[in-house]
């Protein structure tokens, strides 16, 4: 099964997508999940962290401007990080 909304409580019918962080944290921490649901939280979370790490570590150094076009040229796929 295939999840896009979060099946139950305080953010039932929410795109995972839209999740805040940390309740995606406290789900995996302390919900028991299917495994399928699981996996998309994880994958979710760790493509907002690889997003920050790169965007922290280009603009220390380079410009702004040269981080951008760097981060848009780059082959990357932000949605699934696997």
């Amino acid at each position: 099964m295939y999840y896009e909304v979060f099946p139950f409580g305080k953010y039932k019918g929410v795109k995972l997508r839209e999740l805040p962080s940390t309740y995606i944290v406290l789900a995996i921490e302390q919900f028991e999940l299917p495994t399928e649901l699981k996996s998309e939280l994880y994958k979710i979370l760790l493509g907002r962290l690889r997003i920050y790490t790169i965007l922290e570590h280009t603009i220390k150094k380079e410009t702004k401007k040269e981080s951008l076009e760097w981060i848009k040229s780059s082959k990357i796929n932000y949605e699934t990080p696997f």
